[in-house]
């Protein structure tokens, strides 16, 4: 079976070292200290984790909907290319968020400001 992401994904070499899994973001965002936080403060930032990936979906769901209706302006070499790498920078912010937001809830699990 093929490799979906090296076979079908043709911005993998100009976006190469964006995978969140693959790169220093992920390291960057399991190092992050939040001991100069307080609760409320945590809370706060994974609710805005939450709201904004929640945002981000959306977004998505709505350029979904614009290119399946084939709008003759979206289907230009450009508005493909940008739609393209825009999607691509969204794929990368929705897991960083999630994960960001699991630091912070962890983080606040072990201060036993929250249940599990």
């Amino acid at each position: 079976m093929a490799n979906a992401d090296a076979t079908t994904n043709i911005y993998t070499d100009s976006l190469r070292y964006t995978d969140i899994h693959y790169s220093d973001m992920a390291g960057a965002l399991a190092n992050i200290d939040f001991s100069r936080m307080d609760d409320g403060e945590c809370l706060m930032l994974s609710w805005r984790c939450d709201e904004t990936r929640a945002g981000l979906c959306h977004c998505l769901a709505f350029l979904g909907d614009l290119l399946a209706k084939g709008d003759a302006n979206l289907m230009s070499e450009n508005y493909r290319c940008q739609i393209a790498h825009t999607l691509t920078t969204i794929s990368q912010l929705v897991p960083a968020l999630t994960d960001l937001s699991q630091f912070v809830m962890a983080d606040l699990r072990g201060r036993g400001a929250v249940l599990s």
